[in-house]
């Protein structure tokens, strides 16, 4: 097993971070969806429980997402585009692992701000510093940020599936199976 990346796949370190991160950013949009759209607030500590267990997988999923770029980094060379790729779908690739790892960062940054600026503590089972104080202007302003963002957020993710499968089942290409774990392309 090689952890590190080479010139023409990834390590397993990136491909474990990608699957785990992959994993919890879907399980956290789907249950954002849920608790804000279908929980009643006649369930509230149902709701209540199910906010503090979102708000722990974004502070989770933003801590992952430094160590993701810490690795990248450190991790070895980022492997190359397949041969013959043209310059503009080289650009375009860049341009969404860029807006991805934008939201991977803003969406809990904008979360955490919401929280802080809302009547309840940012998390109840510990105490995390609260930079904004009770602000309804503010908890308003960054909850539509990050409702705004997790629509953008669910648009990209679906985006880069729909690419990488492009590359694997129309262009024949090992994009795919280069991320796959366990797998050699």
């Amino acid at each position: 097993m090689q952890w590190r990346n080479s010139r023409d796949r990834w390590g397993a370190a990136h491909k474990a971070l990608h699957w785990t991160m992959a994993a919890l950013i879907l399980a956290l949009l789907g249950v954002g969806f849920v608790m804000a759209n279908l929980l009643p607030d006649s369930a509230w500590q149902l709701k209540l429980s199910v906010y503090q267990w979102h708000k722990a997988g974004g502070l989770l999923a933003l801590a992952l997402v430094g160590g993701r770029l810490v690795w990248r980094g450190i991790g070895g060379p980022v492997p190359g585009y397949p041969a013959g790729a043209p310059a503009w779908q080289r650009r375009t690739a860049a341009l969404a692992h860029v807006a991805l790892y934008a939201a991977m960062i803003a969406m809990p940054a904008t979360g955490y701000l919401m929280a802080s600026a809302s009547s309840f503590p940012v998390l109840t089972w510990t105490a995390l510093p609260d930079p904004l104080g009770q602000n309804e202007r503010l908890e308003a302003l960054f909850g539509r940020a990050h409702m705004v963002l997790g629509l953008v957020f669910a648009g990209l993710i679906a985006l880069h599936g729909s690419a990488a499968l492009k590359h694997h089942l129309v262009d024949r290409q090992d994009v795919l199976k280069r991320m796959l774990p366990g797998r050699r392309p």
